[in-house]
């Protein structure tokens, strides 16, 4: 990897990027481009010899009874 030149992480943002996104996670996921449940972030690698792949990132479930009853959090804290 360090004789990659340029790389860069790029939010994706448009449509057009989003199906770039799609695209990889289909033909180099092994889990394909499954669904990333809750709030989201997807990221696509470049560099100067293009796209190199992407990253996802999907957020927990934001309100879990018996996980926040476990924490101890009410409502307050865990939306703070």
């Amino acid at each position: 990897m360090g004789e990659i030149e340029h790389l860069q992480l790029v939010l994706v943002c448009s449509d057009e990027q989003l199906l770039i996104w799609n695209e990889l996670m289909e033909s180099e996921h092994p889990l394909g481009a499954g669904p990333l449940v809750g709030r989201q972030l997807r990221y696509l690698i470049g560099s100067q010899y293009g796209w190199l792949g992407g990253i996802g990132y999907g957020a927990s479930a934001l309100q879990l009874a018996d996980r926040d009853a476990w924490i101890g959090w009410d409502e307050q804290q865990r939306t703070g």
